[in-house]
């Protein structure tokens, strides 16, 4: 999500980088644009694309900077919140031949991924930490609805955090 992009300003790339016959697409939610043309993602356009997904919110002079930048702009349908619409975005990635994404983002995207069904498989890694105000651990431990939607497959013990496995049911 743009708000890890905000906060963070991550690379996301992939350390170190493998050629891959299907190359990594970083993909930013951003439906007004928000992401800074200078962040560092934009960094390694030589070994990875950047893809920003925006609504119809997002400012013609916007667009051209992060165009500008080297990133794709994917223009989405919005909810009715006026955010991407998380399936539409999939559909149009799996148009492009887009077979799966790996959501490295932050509690309001995993939460929104799982609200919407778009999850087939949970990999989580859980700090003893509270970093900000949003949190996934609700969705995962108070909606039985999605307790009952998967199976824990493995958990384990890596140092102090623990990760934890499961997939979708049927």
């Amino acid at each position: 999500g743009v708000r890890t992009v905000i906060i963070d300003d991550p690379l996301l790339n992939v350390r170190p980088f493998v050629w891959r016959a299907v190359p990594y697409v970083r993909i930013v939610v951003d439906s007004s644009g928000r992401t800074p043309p200078s962040a560092k993602l934009f960094g390694d356009g030589r070994h990875t694309r950047t893809l920003i997904a925006c609504t119809s919110r997002i400012p013609a002079e916007r667009r051209a900077a992060l165009e500008g930048a080297g990133a794709a702009v994917m223009q989405c349908l919005a909810t009715a919140a006026g955010r991407v619409d998380l399936t539409d975005l999939l559909a149009r990635l799996g148009q492009q031949g887009t077979l799966s994404v790996l959501c490295e983002g932050g509690p309001t995207m995993a939460r929104s991924l799982l609200e919407n069904g778009c999850v087939n498989e949970l990999n989580l890694l859980v700090a003893p930490l509270v970093l900000g105000t949003a949190t996934i651990a609700p969705v995962i431990a108070g909606d039985s609805a999605l307790n009952a939607a998967f199976r824990v497959e493995a958990v384990r013990r890596l140092g102090e955090d623990v990760w934890l496995n499961a997939v979708r049911k049927g």
